[in-house]
This record gives structure tokens, C-alpha cells and sequence, in this order.
């Protein structure tokens, strides 16, 4: 076959539903040199993960102002904002975030096979069930002085998380709205509106901090106030962004239609793979907060709970843009597949791998050439300011292990393959890593550098692991699964799943 009959017979097969093809059939894929492949696909990849990651940067950024706010105001403040987060993250919005990362799958896939409507369906059978999931840990945070207790957690510390956790609690529910929409739009390569919401509200972050804190007299409690605020005005304009983004696609392809009763109709399969979702992300994510738990166990809790809360906002920092790649990564395996296209697919991984080193000396450079002065500038507490300093070479060699997990990672979420991946996590992070962690920081004196040590062998054993399960992918039956992915989420085709 020509290039151009190629060509041709690939623009037929794209502009045709996937679901509507009378049998499934891999989308004839050109015999492209190597070097071409590798081009196109790097710049695809850097098109979706530049903005991605200046969304997460953004995102993140807000969270950072406020922890050098409060930790110019109160060493104690800052510890119990730090717990407070942990706990935050770990009891609840991981696990609306994980919830709601099963949009990204799926909206990939559909949009990929071309199914405009599916996409506002899966939008809606998203969003609920990741609100849904954020009322639950209302009902335990009623409980949470008692929980910090049991923990071990200093009674000065844990008082002040829970008052703040108290106060944001509404915060949960917002975010499962702004989690949805996000990855609705991510997943369909919709990326700029998103940096311009995250733009806007991490520039509100520092007034709003001010008027809380300062002038509301608030204290540094007055950082549950912008949170709360942030996240009305992300919701709002999320909104819009998506609403927007439906009114400029052609009437027959909005995705929205309208609030409809069957995007609660096939709730089986989209928990079959957001469920999985959540633990993969929710192993990860917990490991990582656990240090902050670990930390309160340490001699000088109070101390170490602030080193341990800046190296982790650092951590997550430079997790943001390589999360940015990943995101990429699993955006374009999701849409090729979904396209009838594995080598394709196969190749965003590759790239996605190779540029994942480049990302990784970005944001490790920084942190190893000027540490003093990235510490400083969240507390100004010797103590502090050495222990973070001490936490560093160990937080370097896991953001180098990191670079690469991720990506595979994105590589096995973009492939909707959620339960591999959370094996993973399981056996990484919790059969080893966090055992060793609390064997180096409690038992051997290591002291928090111990934690991050822990975490940095932890990154090794799980990037061998991780390169395995992708290295053994069956590309081409990975794309005639993804067509039962996306007929599981459609009512007119018996909503069968995997």
C-alpha cells in the first residue's frame, strides 16, 4: 500500500466511530522511519506535557506559598499544617483523585475511537462517583483528634491539624468537581485552559493568605480560608473552561448533550478500572504522606515533622513536572490504542522514557546546586533548615528513580492495565520501602534522612519492577482491548467490561 492510500484509508478509519465498525481492526500504521516516529511523537508528547506540567507547577505552587507563609509565622503552625495535609491527603483526596483518574482512561480511549457522546457521559459517571466517595471521610475527620492520638502524634501538633482539617472539609467536595473536569479535558488534549485556571488562582493564593491570616486575623489558620476560596474559583472556571471548549466543537461532536440517567448506568466497569486506580495512585500517594507520620515518631517530632513536610512539598514539586510527561504519556497511549494504532502507542512510551531524563536533571539541578537557599526560603529555623539540608542527597536519588516510574506508570494507566500497577505500588512501597524507612529513621538513629533513604531504594526496586511489566505488553492485543473498554462505558452496546 502507498503512503498516500495509507494516509487516505487511516483518515477513513479515524473518522469513523470505533464502536460503529462492523469488527475491530488495527488502523493500517505507516511504514515511518524510526528516527520520523520518534520526532513526531517527542513533539506530541512535549505539546500535552509542557502545559501539563506548568498546570501541576501552578497547582502546587499555591500549596508551597502558603507552607512559606505559615513557616515565616509559627514553626508549630507549620508543623500542624503539615500533619494536617498528610492526613487530608492520605484519608481523602487521594482517594477522590484516584477515583476520578478513571475519566483520563476512558475519555482517552473514547476519544480516541472517535465516540464524541461517550466522552460527557464518562464525565458525568466520573464526577459522581468521585463525589460520591469525597462524603465519605467526612464522617471519620469527626473523630480525628482521637485518630492523631492513637498514631502517636504530639497533642499541640495534632490539636491544630485538626481544627484546620475541620475548617476545609467542604474543600473535598470542590475538589472532586475540579479533578473530573480536569481530566475530561487533559484526556482529550485540552491543556492551556487548565494552566490559565492554575495561573489564576496560585496568583490569588498570597492575597488571600494575607486577608485570611493577617487581616481576618485568623492566624495561620486563616490557610483553610484560601483553600477554600481557591477551590470555588477553580471549580467556576473549570466549568467554563469545559463549557467553552464543548461550544466550539462542531454540534454533532459536543460531547456534552446534557445531564443524562446513563452515565449512572454502567458504573460496574468504570470502577472496574477506577478502583484499581485509586489503590495504584493511593499506594503511592500514602507511602510518601506516611514520612510525615513516621516523622512525628522521631525524638524532635516537632522539628522533623517541618523538615519532613518542606522536603515532601519539594519532593512534589519537581513530581509535578516530571507527573506532566506521565500525564502525556498516558494521554497518548489511551488515544492511540483507542485509535486501533499499538505502535503508535508503543512509541509514546519509548519517547516518553527517553525524554524523562532530561525532565529529571531540570528539576534536580536546583535542589543540588543552590540547597541552602531552597530551604531557607520556606523556615527560617536552624533546626529545620538542617534537617532538610541532610534530607536532600537521599530526595535527589528518588526524584532520578521517580523520572522513569512515572512515566511507565502513565504508560499502564493510559493502557487502563490500573490493577498491574497497583501490585506494584503494593509490594514497591509497603512490603519494602516504608518497612525500611522506620528501620533506618526509628531503629538504626538515621532520623528523618533515614525516611528519604528508605524511599530512595524504594524508587530502584519499583523502576526494575515497573520497566518489566511494560517491556512484556502485548501492543496488539492492548488495542483490541481497548475497544471493550470503550463499549463497556456504552449502554447501546451492553456496556460490557474486560
Amino acid at each position: 500500500m502507498s503512503s498516500t492510500a495509507a494516509e487516505e484509508q487511516q483518515q477513513k478509519d479515524e473518522e469513523q466511530p470505533l464502536l460503529e465498525r462492523p469488527e475491530f481492526t488495527l488502523v493500517t500504521e505507516d511504514a515511518v522511519s524510526a528516527d520520523g516516529r520518534w520526532s513526531s511523537e517527542v513533539r506530541r508528547l512535549l505539546h500535552l506535557a509542557v502545559p501539563t506540567s506548568a498546570n501541576g507547577v501552578l497547582m502546587y505552587s499555591s500549596r508551597l506559598i502558603t507552607l512559606s507563609q505559615v513557616g515565616w509565622r509559627s514553626s508549630r503552625g507549620l508543623s500542624s499544617l503539615a500533619l494536617a495535609q498528610t492526613v487530608y491527603n492520605i484519608t481523602g483526596l487521594s482517594l477522590v483523585v484516584g477515583i476520578a483518574s478513571g475519566i483520563t482512561t476512558f475519555v482517552g480511549h473514547a476519544h480516541g475511537a472517535a465516540e464524541s457522546r461517550l466522552k460527557g457521559l464518562i464525565l458525568q459517571r466520573g464526577a459522581a462517583t468521585a463525589l460520591a466517595t469525597a462524603l465519605l471521610p467526612l464522617l471519620g475527620w469527626i473523630q480525628l483528634p482521637r485518630l492523631l492520638a492513637l498514631l502517636g502524634q504530639q497533642q499541640v501538633i495534632a490539636s491544630g491539624a485538626a481544627a484546620y482539617i475541620r475548617l476545609i472539609c467542604p474543600a473535598l467536595l470542590l475538589s472532586a468537581g475540579s479533578f473530573s473536569l480536569s481530566n475530561y479535558m487533559s484526556a482529550q488534549a485540552v491543556v492551556w485552559p487548565l494552566v490559565a485556571v492554575s495561573g489564576v488562582t496560585m496568583s490569588l493564593t498570597p492575597l488571600l493568605n494575607y486577608v485570611f491570616m493577617q487581616l481576618a486575623g485568623w492566624g495561620w489558620l486563616g490557610a483553610g480560608g484560601t483553600m477554600l476560596a481557591v477551590h470555588c474559583v477553580e471549580v467556576v472556571l473549570l466549568a467554563a473552561a469545559a463549557a467553552w471548549h464543548n461550544a466550539r466543537q462542531p454540534l454533532q461532536l459536543r460531547p456534552w448533550g446534557g445531564f443524562s440517567r446513563e452515565a449512572l448506568s454502567q458504573l460496574r466497569p468504570y470502577l472496574s478500572v477506577a478502583l484499581p486506580g485509586a489503590a495504584m495512585l493511593c499506594l503511592d500517594w500514602w507511602a510518601f504522606e506516611a514520612l510525615t507520620l513516621l516523622a512525628g515518631l522521631l525524638p524532635d517530632a516537632e522539628v522533623a515533622v517541618a523538615a519532613i513536610g518542606i522536603c515532601f512539598g519539594l519532593h512534589v514539586l519537581a513530581f509535578m513536572l516530571l507527573d506532566g510527561l506521565a500525564v502525556a504519556v498516558a494521554v497518548r497511549v489511551a488515544n492511540e490504542l483507542g485509535a486501533g494504532r499499538p505502535v503508535a502507542a508503543r512509541d509514546a512510551v519509548a519517547a516518553g522514557v527517553a525524554l524523562s531524563a532530561a525532565v529529571a536533571a531540570c528539576c534536580m539541578a536546583p535542589l543540588g546546586l543552590l540547597p541552602g537557599r531552597v530551604a531557607r526560603v520556606f523556615s527560617n529555623d536552624p533546626q529545620v533548615v538542617s534537617i532538610v539540608l541532610a534530607c536532600l542527597p537521599p530526595l535527589l536519588l528518588s526524584l532520578a528513580g521517580d523520572a522513569l516510574n512515572v512515566v511507565l506508570s502513565g504508560c499502564i494507566r493510559g493502557a487502563g492495565r490500573q490493577a498491574l500497577g497497583s501490585a506494584v505500588n503494593l509490594g514497591s512501597y509497603w512490603c519494602f520501602g516504608l518497612p525500611l524507612s522506620a528501620l533506618l529513621a526509628l531503629h538504626w538513629g538515621l532520623g528523618a534522612p533515614g525516611l528519604w533513604w528508605g524511599m530512595a531504594a524504594t524508587s530502584a526496586v519499583q523502576g526494575v519492577v515497573l520497566a518489566g511489566v511494560v517491556g512484556c505488553m502485548d501492543w496488539q492485543g492492548e488495542a483490541a482491548r481497548s475497544v471493550v473498554l470503550v463499549r463497556s462505558q456504552s449502554s447501546s452496546h451492553g456496556g460490557q467490561g474486560s
